[in-house]
């Protein structure tokens, strides 16, 4: 059998508690006094990084924090303003042309699907011409891995419907 738990007195749980209380909180004290030395520091960091030529070292020390917060708050909204035109100039040059690039592939794929789709249906495709025009999609196309790996494949479906077709006659 199991011996017998002692039930712990009212007193003992209070001990208990308070000395995990008191940890916590002491954990707590410690951890918010290291952040709060850590985000000065931050503060002081980034004010003397983008903002040195504005005042001297020294003049931020005087500085009260409202006035450190002001000065990196008008930063910020200037930093952001110009990050934010940077993105949408990048974007309007940028994605413009890649949605051009990706519509220009996905076109040169439809347009070999439908000529593969014609030959699959036996529509009077020359085989050989397509396999050659494949070719040199291929070297036009060698910086797309995608539009090479698919054009690859249908040649290799192709030379093999050639073959069946020729072993048929």
């Amino acid at each position: 059998m199991l011996p017998e738990k002692k039930d712990k007195t009212n007193e003992e749980n209070e001990k208990e508690t308070r000395l995990i209380t008191k940890t916590i909180q002491t954990k707590i004290k410690k951890t918010t006094e290291r952040s709060n030395l850590l985000a000065k520091k931050i503060q002081k960091d980034a004010f003397y990084t983008i903002w040195d030529s504005y005042k001297a070292k020294e003049d931020i020390d005087k500085m009260t924090k409202e006035e450190i917060a002001q000065h990196l708050f008008y930063l910020g909204a200037k930093v952001a303003f110009e990050q934010k035109t940077k993105d949408y100039n990048d974007i309007k040059r940028g994605n413009e042309h890649k949605k051009i690039e990706e519509m220009k592939t996905q076109k040169k794929l439809k347009e070999i699907k439908r000529n593969i789709f014609k030959i699959k249906k036996n529509k009077g495709l020359d085989i050989k011409k397509t396999i050659k025009d494949l070719k040199t999609a291929i070297k036009e196309n060698d910086d797309d891995q995608r539009i090479t790996e698919e054009l690859k494949k249908e040649i290799k479906f192709l030379k093999e419907y050639h073959k069946q077709k020729n072993n048929k006659d």
